[in-house]
């Protein structure tokens, strides 16, 4: 006597369109987690870059060091004339109108380093460094900023 063909179902009494709904989601859920370690791993010329990445800034000028969400791990500032004073903010945003995270005041001469991990100090729509007075040079750390 022939055997009967049967169906394989899942056992938890779901149809064969919940059950594809489900592996949807799976796919879906798999996409976003590649999506997600991708963002994670920072690569230099095919290195993965571990730790930070420093953003040099040029001597004296103001802009934008980030255009995305992220942390201020830290910076290093000199302040490069040797005879005047000088006034460096960082601010979260785009532009010199962003909420302001810190201001560093350095006399002729002087440099200084901050470093604010493991926690750092976050910020929500880029990074901006305005140079109110003075010539500086820096160099500003990011946490995870590709």
């Amino acid at each position: 006597m022939p055997r009967e063909r049967t169906e394989h179902r899942p056992t938890n009494g779901a149809g064969p369109t919940q059950y594809l709904e489900g592996l949807v989601h799976t796919v879906n859920d798999l996409g976003t987690i590649v999506s997600q370690l991708r963002s994670e791993i920072s690569t230099l010329n095919g290195v993965r870059q571990l730790g930070t990445n420093p953003r040099a800034f040029a001597t004296g000028q103001t802009g934008r060091l980030s255009t995305s969400s992220g942390r201020l791990a830290g910076f290093s500032i000199r302040e490069t004339s040797g005879a005047a004073a000088a006034v460096v903010r960082l601010r979260d945003g785009s532009d010199a109108t962003g909420d302001l995270l810190s201001t560093i005041s350095l006399v002729s001469g002087e440099s200084v380093r901050d470093w604010f991990m493991p926690s750092g100090i976050s910020f929500g729509y880029g990074l901006f460094l305005e140079v109110l007075t003075g010539v500086v040079e820096a160099v500003v750390y990011l946490d995870g900023q590709p």
